[in-house]
């Protein structure tokens, strides 16, 4: 269109060639503005776009999820339920808790202490300040594989300044963050993610015009798309890595209970759905430490206990958790370690009864002991 602007103006409206070359810029400014007020995500109609992409899914055969991640058999029974519905009603039908691990008498929730393994994240002397405030200072931590770890504190602790700059979106100005043996800090966030640390966000961050599955398809890692040779060298591969991430994408959204919302736009999700796709893609970077930020929070009670008992799952299976939650009911039934951050400061350590028995603690959270 911008091509035949210039013809338009010279030889059929008779305009000089620089006044045909102005005029052309002009309408296809003109043009462009009316596009992105009446069409903001393209000419192609969103409603053609997910008819098409709804019957592809109905083509294709729904794959069985990973062997090592099965869900819960409530989730089974949940989309029976839903096959009898209608479309529009399935948007009302929650799952029940997903993948809660049944307690055993050699650990809590599941976790037996053989299956505890090491320190795979340490955090030493930790400091950044913004100006005269101090965000962090000379934080220590350490997260152990296969646990659950929680930091909590009044707002404005720097709870999520810490997950910052544990992932590189803030660097520090002193102190190590030892992931695997490696000193990560100075590491931009995607590579702290490749070397296997991702976190979630408290307001999830999903990209609404997508669909709950290429949110997902969004967080696999080691694309041939991530750069542009390796995308167009060699497109068979190209084609056939994207179908293996698709499917890897759908067993995810399987784990979390939202395999039927696949094709469905992120942003006509609930809230609690959008939290739980979030999770999925965060599960998709295979990474082996997961910092979750106030997972629960924003969401009804019935997403709450579907959520914490992800998270159990997740810990069964012998992934390294840290939440960043202001709930502590939810601390209390995953925590096995919880940090108390005041000021920039970790002031307290130990387990949840442990810090709830302190009066002094106690009175810095609530204001009152």
């Amino acid at each position: 269109m911008l091509v035949l602007l210039g013809p338009l103006f010279e030889h059929v409206l008779n305009f000089g060639a620089d006044a045909a070359a102005l005029w052309r810029l002009i309408a296809f400014g003109v043009v462009l503005i009316v596009v992105l007020l009446v069409r903001p995500a393209g000419l192609w109609p969103d409603a053609t776009t997910r008819r098409l992409r709804k019957t592809l899914d109905r083509l294709k055969k729904e794959p069985q999820g990973p062997s090592d991640f099965v869900p819960h058999p409530d989730l089974e029974e949940m989309h029976v339920i839903e096959e009898h519905l209608k479309p529009e009603d399935k948007t009302t039908v929650m799952p029940r808790a997903v993948g809660i691990v049944e307690s055993t008498p050699n650990g809590k929730n599941g976790v037996t202490v053989s299956a505890r393994g090491d320190v795979v994240l340490t955090v030493k002397g930790l400091t950044k300040r913004f100006g005269g405030i101090t965000a962090a200072e000379n934080l220590d931590m350490e997260l152990r594989r296969g646990t659950i770890t929680a930091l909590v504190g009044p707002n404005g602790a720097g709870k999520t300044t810490v997950f910052n700059l544990l992932t590189g979106a803030i660097r520090p100005d002193a102190g190590e963050v030892i992931l695997g043996g490696e000193d990560i800090v100075g590491l931009t966030p995607n590579q702290v993610a490749n070397r296997g640390m991702a976190r979630s966000f408290q307001n999830v961050r999903v990209f609404p015009r997508m669909s709950a599955l290429e949110n997902v398809m969004l967080g696999v890692q080691h694309q041939p798309g991530e750069h542009f040779i390796p995308l167009f060298a060699n497109i068979p591969r190209t084609i056939k890595v994207e179908r293996e991430v698709e499917e890897r994408s759908r067993e995810w959204l399987s784990f979390v209970g939202m395999a039927d919302f696949a094709g469905y736009a992120a942003g006509a999700l609930a809230f609690g759905q959008q939290k739980l796709v979030a999770l999925a893609r965060v599960l998709a970077t295979e990474a082996e430490v997961l910092l979750l930020d106030e997972p629960a929070s924003g969401i009804d009670f019935q997403w709450v206990n579907v959520m914490l008992g992800l998270i159990e799952q997740i810990r069964a299976q012998g992934r390294t958790v840290c939440i960043v939650e202001h709930n502590l009911h939810v601390v209390e039934r995953l925590a096995d370690h919880t940090y108390f951050m005041e000021l920039g400061r970790i002031t307290a350590q130990g387990s949840f009864a442990e810090l709830t028995m302190d009066a002094r603690l106690a009175e810095a959270y609530f204001g009152t002991a």
